[in-house]
């Protein structure tokens, strides 16, 4: 297939994954929406646009965790997903010593949230309040977020 068929169609390669996950949002313009700002607060407003995004469609989004840790993490488009643009665009917006690190930290505890809450329904973290589960949980994120001072 011609690259060019991709972009226009697509926008780009992240726009062809997401197509062909059929996810019931774009996750791309949530992030993109979540990325813009500054840094502070940067952690309350993923998690609170993660869970508001995908609360109301805990049993599609508990389906694809699933299949996605069900088969090799190689094949999967979920983890495709994280790794390929979330995760680098995340990287993008922390700058600073270690954004990788940092960005791919983000990305574990955002799957170790998705699982518990969708997945593993763990209470009392399945049926929290959205606003509770920010307030307790945005302060240890923002501070993987938050590049540290150098020595």
């Amino acid at each position: 297939m011609d690259a060019s068929l991709i972009n226009h169609h697509f926008g780009d390669k992240a726009g062809l994954l997401i197509a062909t996950m059929k996810l019931p949002f774009d996750p791309l313009r949530r992030i993109d929406e979540v990325l813009d700002g500054s840094l502070e607060g940067l952690a309350a407003r993923l998690i609170r646009t993660f869970c508001e995004s995908w609360d109301p469609q805990r049993e599609v989004f508990s389906t694809v965790v699933r299949s996605a840790m069900g088969g090799g993490l190689d094949d999967s488009p979920l983890f495709d997903l994280l790794k390929d643009v979330i995760i680098v665009r995340f990287a993008d917006r922390l700058k600073g010593e270690g954004a990788p690190l940092r960005a791919t930290l983000v990305g574990s505890q955002i799957v170790g949230l998705a699982v518990m809450r969708y997945v593993a329904q763990l209470e009392p973290l399945a049926s929290a309040d959205v606003d509770h589960v920010v307030a307790a949980y945005a302060p240890a994120l923002q501070t993987i977020m938050t590049p540290l001072e150098s020595s």
